[in-house]
């Protein structure tokens, strides 16, 4: 009996390796998600599709997930992009912090219009060597002309910058030492640009991503709201639901005059004609007023 004991106590443990087994690969499927989520969700919104460049795609298709966290302050925020490992670039996750004053921008204002925008500032991408979507390289070859080696080829190698998304983690910066207006102007409307780009990133993206994978959202704006088209579209629709629902009369809505200018030209011809007589035979009585 105590053998057989034993070997029912040597099964246990074996049973319950093989369940925590499989929880641990459910859980890495879990992980692994939907291919392209975040990138099918992203450039399905109109402002941050402006932003992903062809060659921007290969590499968010390593993007598993966009998290947003509030810093110490309450106000101040930080947006987390996790990438899978992959052959662009070493880091596995890039930061955007956008740094908000919760105090008001002078003592002397009277009303509290929020948090102040102050700077941001993002993580520096680690590319491997020859795989930075934020730059375009370019080769030629150019023959030298003149002097003794007038003939010779050399290949010659430039590099200059293009659109990307991955500049959303290189804000502009001032010198603190600049005094040009036209350049403060315009990195001041570059920067506010990108505060509303993370706005939309914290605000939307994140918590409707499902709504922005399966293209959903793209019905209405940031609030939740409908866009005004589609507004005037909803009331015709629904003046005409209505129109079925109470055969023709529109409550509440327009039209209600013409009704009552109706109504008040069918009270003017029921007022008495001064010209009109009774008939000679002095007419025939309603069956209701015959008393007999």
């Amino acid at each position: 009996e105590g053998d057989e004991g034993d070997e029912g106590d040597d099964k246990k443990p074996a049973e319950k390796t093989t369940e925590e087994d499989d929880e641990n690969n459910e859980d890495d499927e879990e992980m692994k998600g939907i291919p392209e989520f975040w990138l099918t969700a992203m450039s399905t919104h109109e402002h941050l599709s402006e932003l992903i460049q062809e060659h921007d795609q290969d590499v968010l298709e390593y993007l598993v997930d966009v998290r947003t966290e509030l810093l110490e302050n309450n106000t101040s925020f930080r947006l987390s992009f996790v990438f899978s490992e992959n052959p662009f670039f070493s880091n596995t996750v890039l930061y955007k912090t956008y740094n908000l004053d919760p105090l008001p921008e002078s003592d002397e204002d009277l009303i509290y219009v929020g948090p102040i925008f102050r700077s941001t500032e993002g993580s520096e991408i680690e590319w491997f060597e020859g795989q930075d979507v934020t730059v375009k390289t370019t080769t030629h070859k150019q023959i030298k002309k003149k002097g003794k080696n007038a003939g010779q080829t050399r290949v010659v190698t430039k590099t200059e910058a293009q659109p990307s998304f991955f500049n959303f983690f290189s804000p502009p910066e001032v010198s603190e030492d600049e005094e040009n207006p036209e350049v403060l102007q315009a990195a001041s409307e570059l920067l506010h640009h990108d505060y509303e780009l993370g706005e939309v990133i914290r605000d939307q993206i994140i918590p409707k991503a499902i709504l922005w994978f399966t293209g959903e959202a793209q019905d209405f704006d940031g609030e939740g709201m409908l866009d005004d088209e589609e507004e005037e579209e909803g009331d015709e629709e629904g003046d005409e639901a209505l129109v079925r629902m109470f055969g023709g009369a529109k409550i509440g809505r327009e039209g209600d005059d013409e009704d009552e200018d109706a109504d008040d030209e069918e009270n003017e011809n029921d007022e008495e004609d001064p010209d009109w007589k009774p008939p000679a035979n002095g007419g025939e009585k309603p069956p209701e007023c015959n008393t007999n």
